[in-house]
């Protein structure tokens, strides 16, 4: 299982190592995504938890250090 800090840091990871593993069909409906990711660098965060709810358990975590 693999943890990462930022909603950011799971998406790339998904377009590295998931992404490429798609059938074409599925490869389409995230291509905008991956474009706007990548090339844009603007994605919304509904967007991409949108997209990683179908491959990935999401948990948010926020910790205060006082």
């Amino acid at each position: 299982m693999k943890k990462f800090d930022t909603l950011e840091e799971a998406f790339h990871h998904f377009l590295e190592n998931v992404y490429p593993k798609l059938p074409p069909a599925r490869k389409i409906k995230y291509k905008d995504a991956r474009y706007d990711f990548l090339k844009r660098k603007s994605i919304s965060h509904n967007k991409i938890e949108s997209i990683l709810e179908d491959y990935a358990t999401i948990r948010m975590e926020v910790t205060f250090e006082e």
